[in-house]
């Protein structure tokens, strides 16, 4: 069993909801579903001021890993820390199962101005409890080091602060490893570029930060 969606690539180029385009290249939600295709899974839900963490595994035996919850700030600070030790939780084959829940009324943050980060086993995800147009994303300058390497470039990302949704794009034909992802603060991100062409490509990228009005 699996399951299909609408839509995966375009038949000809045109302005589509495709993840692929006419020419192979992956746009934004192809990223993103390769994620969310996951065989282990955090959703983190919020309902009646609670946050919910369910974890599914999809695999064929019981999952068991450490789990550990942090709220930051777009600078990086841990405001709230569950399971600060760690601890562990068990989820059975082919299930979904709620692993925590928080009260959110007792945890006195702006829920603007926070991301969390959930870690299961080898499993870390990046929420957010406000939708992404009530978000107070902070003005960034993600810096980009490109570096020749044998069939592509890797790329390394950094900012000072928390950048939401980072698209890298070029005139180059080519694959990026990784893309549409969160940059947290002062933590390198690094990511391989495909391709075979000689002409070395002029990066470029899109964030949600550089979109808002804050």
């Amino acid at each position: 069993m699996g399951t299909l969606y609408w839509q995966l690539n375009d038949c000809w180029p045109a302005v589509s909801w495709s993840s692929i385009d006419y020419f192979s290249n992956w746009k934004a939600l192809h990223y993103q579903v390769k994620r969310d295709f996951e065989n282990v899974l955090i959703s983190n839900v919020v309902e009646n001021d609670t946050l919910k963490t369910y974890v599914v595994n999809d695999h064929l035996e019981t999952e068991v890993g450490d789990f550990e919850i942090l709220f930051k700030d777009f600078n990086g600070t841990v405001l709230y820390r569950e399971f600060e030790d760690s601890s562990t939780a068990f989820v059975v084959a082919g299930s979904s199962e709620l692993v925590n829940s928080i009260d959110l009324k007792k945890v006195n943050v702006d829920l603007s101005e926070i991301y969390v980060i959930t870690k299961y086993g080898n499993q870390e995800v990046i929420s957010f409890l406000e939708k992404p147009k009530n978000l107070k994303l902070p003005k960034q300058e993600v810096k980009i080091k490109s570096l020749k390497t044998e069939g592509g470039y890797k790329i390394t990302l950094k900012s000072d602060v928390f950048v939401k949704d980072v698209f890298l794009y070029t005139d180059v034909k080519g694959h990026f490893s990784d893309n549409f992802f969160n940059l947290e603060p002062n933590s390198k991100k690094t990511v391989i570029f495909e391709t075979d062409s000689d002409e070395e490509p002029e990066l470029r990228y899109k964030t949600l930060n550089g979109l808002m009005k804050n």
